[in-house]
């Protein structure tokens, strides 16, 4: 008995074609292993290639890298005839991206979409048939989102409807109508809105004062027996006690010497330092600061020297006075203790001749 030969054979008007490179349905030569080839009209049943599953499988097609890959489409009849595309699985129902409902509904990552296109597992990201988003969790980007409808800047706004719009503020805007501020505050805030009236940032140790009409930046200024320390943050303002002054009583203080004195009262400076002949002792703690110091005549021009000392050692209050007759250190100062002594010392220059010197400090608790 012969064989059949493989070669052009007609079923009902299609031409099967079986030769080495592959078969063709409706086509000689095919160009793939299986070439399916249709020239009609046809729309409906009879048109393109059908998979048919008639048993309790799912009709799929598959696809699959030799010993790796596999990827299966097709109609889970277990999970409600959906059509599924799975990815790296033998099982449509397994690893399944993507997932088409017969009502439609498409999912990414979810087997139950909740709207027309929903993404991930419980349908946090979800948009309906409106194309409106009705549930976005956790929205988070790394960039920038951009809303189209949204190019006039300033406040975003929504409407009864829930569409977002941009807009300045309006008195509308506010439940009470009431954030006018004087023509909205275009600068500074008026001191009848609760403002200050100014735009000036203050400095270290400002306060804010009252001149009759507005506000002006300003710091303490100390009164007769008042000291005042207008520090960043905080102001003190003690009670100053009356200053002690002293004097040289004497004219013959030779120039290019050094003498020492107590600070108060007037007598005739010595060329050595010594406890109780030449120095206060302090009934109290305190500061020391502000050393004035005048002399009867201009000293010459060459540096002449009157330190405050504190227990035998110079301090940085200090003033110098040099072809002038007068001075004074309102910049430095320092603590003293019950018990410490203060003492004058001068350092005469080299050049006029001899004068008398009078000085004062300030102590302040």
């Amino acid at each position: 008995m012969k064989k059949p030969l493989l070669g052009l054979c007609a079923f009902a008007a299609t031409t099967i074609s079986a030769m080495a490179q592959g078969m063709g349905v409706g086509i000689n030569p095919p160009v793939s292993t299986l070439h399916v080839y249709e020239n009609t009209a046809n729309t409906g049943t009879t048109a393109g290639l059908t998979i048919e599953q008639n048993g309790t499988g799912n009709p799929i097609l598959q696809y699959l890298l030799t010993g790796s890959t596999r990827w299966v489409t097709g109609i889970d009849k277990g999970d409600a005839n959906k059509f599924k595309i799975a990815g790296n699985t033998t099982a449509l129902g397994t690893n399944t991206w993507l997932t088409i409902k017969t009502t439609g509904e498409v999912g990414i990552g979810t087997n139950s979409p909740a709207s027309l296109f929903s993404v991930g597992s419980t349908s946090p990201f979800q948009v309906n048939s409106s194309g409106a988003i009705v549930a976005a969790t956790g929205m988070t980007s790394s960039g920038t989102i951009t809303f189209s409808g949204l190019s006039t800047p300033g406040i975003v706004h929504n409407s009864a409807a829930g569409l977002l719009s941009t807009g300045l503020i309006g008195n509308s805007d506010i439940t009470n109508g009431t954030i006018d501020l004087t023509t909205k505050v275009t600068g500074v805030l008026p001191i009848g809105n609760g403002g200050t009236a100014l735009s000036t940032t203050p400095a270290n140790g400002q306060l804010l004062i009252g001149n009759g009409t507005n506000y002006t930046l300003g710091t303490l200024t100390a009164g007769e027996g008042i000291y005042i320390n207008n520090a960043p943050g905080s102001i003190e303002i003690v009670g100053v006690e009356a200053g002690i002054t002293g004097n040289s009583r004497s004219s013959t203080l030779a120039t290019n010497a050094i003498y020492y004195a107590p600070v108060n009262g007037g007598v005739t400076p010595n060329t050595s330092d010594t406890k109780a002949g030449d120095r206060n002792l302090m009934w109290r703690a305190g500061s020391i600061h502000a050393l004035h110091v005048i002399t009867n005549a201009n000293v010459g021009a060459c540096p002449n020297v009157v330190t405050v000392m504190k227990n035998g050692v110079a301090t940085a209050l200090t003033v110098t006075l040099n072809n002038s007759g007068s001075g004074s250190d309102v910049t430095h100062s320092f603590t003293v203790v019950a018990g410490d002594e203060i003492g004058i010392q001068i350092n005469v220059g080299n050049c006029g001749s001899a004068r008398m010197w009078s000085w004062a400090i300030e102590i302040d608790k």
